[in-house]
Order: structure tokens, then sequence, then C-alpha cells
């Protein structure tokens, strides 16, 4: 989901020893992998013509982030 950032946040040498790895790169994929389950259940929920806010909803959210029926 990154494209590696501005280039004035490109100061760090990246896993394989290259320069200009995004300092920010590392709380971008902890935040990413955190809020994917929810990203795919919005989406599965407007793709069955719902609100992508009814995620809000725990019995929902529930559902679609485990591979559930939808509502």
């Amino acid at each position: 989901m990154c494209n590696g950032g501005c280039p004035k946040d490109r100061f760090l040498k990246s896993k394989d020893g290259q320069n200009g790895q995004n300092y920010l790169c590392a709380g971008y994929s902890l935040f990413y992998e955190h809020i994917r389950p929810d990203i795919i259940g919005m989406a599965r929920l407007i793709r069955s013509g719902h609100a992508a806010s009814e995620i809000m909803d725990p019995r929902i959210r529930s559902r679609v982030r485990v591979g559930g029926a939808l509502p």
C-alpha cells in the first residue's frame, strides 16, 4: 500500500542494506497489518450493497472480518 513515501523521509537503510528507506515504513506496515481485516470487511459490505459504516456494529464487524455471512 506504500510506494516509498516522500523523498524527504527516505534516509534509512532498507533490510537489504540499500539507502533510501522511508523512516515511516515500519509504522505504516504495523498500521495496515492491524487495519487490514476491517478494510476487507468494509469492502465486503460495500460489494453486498451495504454502507461501509456498518462495520461499526460489533456484531456485523465480527461476521465480515472472519468471513461469516453478510448482514
